[in-house]
Formats: C-alpha cells, sequence, structure tokens
C-alpha cells in the first residue's frame, strides 16, 4: 500500500491523525517498512569498500608508471 495524497509523513514521522493516510496507519500498527535503495546502498557500500582497499594494497606505483603523484583509483 501507498502514502495517500493527503499523508503528511516528513522525516520519517507519521501522520498524526489516524484514517488519513492507511500506509500511515498499517507502520503505526507494526507493519514492517519496506526495502529502500539504503538497504541495497549500504550493503553494497561495505563490499566495495572492501574490494578498493584490496586492491590499493596490490597496488604498484612504478608498475603502474604513476609517476610523481600516485594516479590509483583515477578512471
Amino acid at each position: 500500500m501507498k502514502h495517500s495524497n493527503q499523508c503528511s509523513m516528513a522525516f520519517g514521522r507519521f501522520t498524526k491523525q489516524d484514517g488519513q493516510c492507511a500506509r500511515c496507519d498499517e507502520l503505526k500498527a507494526g507493519a514492517a517498512p519496506r526495502d529502500g535503495w539504503q538497504k541495497r546502498y549500504y550493503a553494497t557500500k561495505k563490499k566495495h569498500e572492501e574490494q578498493f582497499n584490496r586492491e590499493l594494497k596490490a597496488h604498484n606505483c612504478i608498475a603502474s608508471k604513476c609517476g610523481p603523484v600516485c594516479t590509483f583509483g583515477d578512471w
């Protein structure tokens, strides 16, 4: 169920009036929130950071011909 057009939910605070928004009423009653982009973002962020750190440790500036400034990670 989606929030109604009359929903005044802001910053994660549900609509105070009962019956104004069916989704807010569900959430106040204990319904589980939907998985949003945050869950996917934070799940993949750690994986990408670990991969980046492994590649950085394995990076060799001489073999990569970085010059006076390391250019690792520049695309």
